[in-house]
């Protein structure tokens, strides 16, 4: 049993910042998705035995917190979505802001940049869950087509689509804001 428990400790290890990271993306609060992740790794413990090798581990887990995440929803209409959290160079999942490239450090400059990453961060919110996964997964945290068809049990061709969608109605969100502002 002992043997079992260190072993679950390696994969909590391996998956708790890739499952937090999806969890804090849907959820209002830190609080409520490290509750969430917390739930999946009991309920992955208590599934183990029936997981399949037909599909990779990643996979199976991050379903299962998908599934807590929709559950929590169903339950608790009043939940609201939360600001995103997004890998950092290394791969490692942190809370961590993604930087708009400038070169300058000037106050004012340092301002526009938050303020064009909070923008950002609020039209990736403002898209549907469909698109809003799939941005996420590969825009912001680079998993590849493959791995997100797995994550999120759909064909690479839907993916795609997905993607597109997305990036489509990002980008003429952004077009059309930028003719009444500066800040695009």
């Amino acid at each position: 049993m002992n043997g079992n428990v260190n072993a679950f400790e390696v994969i909590v290890k391996k998956y708790e910042k890739m499952l937090y990271n999806l969890a804090v993306s849907k959820m209002r609060s830190k609080d409520d998705a490290q509750d969430i992740v917390q739930e999946c790794f009991l309920r992955a413990y208590k599934m183990l035995r029936s997981y399949r090798t037909d599909s990779a581990f990643s996979t199976w887990i991050y379903r299962i917190c998908q599934n807590l995440i929709y559950d929590f929803y169903r339950k608790n209409k009043h939940a609201q979505k939360v600001s995103l959290s997004v890998s950092d160079d290394n791969g490692d999942f942190d809370l961590i802001e993604k930087e708009i490239a400038d070169s300058t450090h000037e106050p004012s400059e340092i301002v526009i940049r938050e303020e064009k990453v909070a923008k950002i961060r609020e039209l990736i919110e403002s898209l549907p869950d469909d698109l809003r996964d799939a941005v996420i997964l590969r825009d912001i945290n680079g998993y590849s087509y493959i791995k997100i068809a797995e994550m999120l049990d759909i064909e690479i061709g839907t993916v795609k689509s997905r993607l597109n969608r997305a990036r489509e109605k990002l980008k003429k969100y952004i077009l059309e804001n930028n003719k009444n502002s500066e800040l695009f």
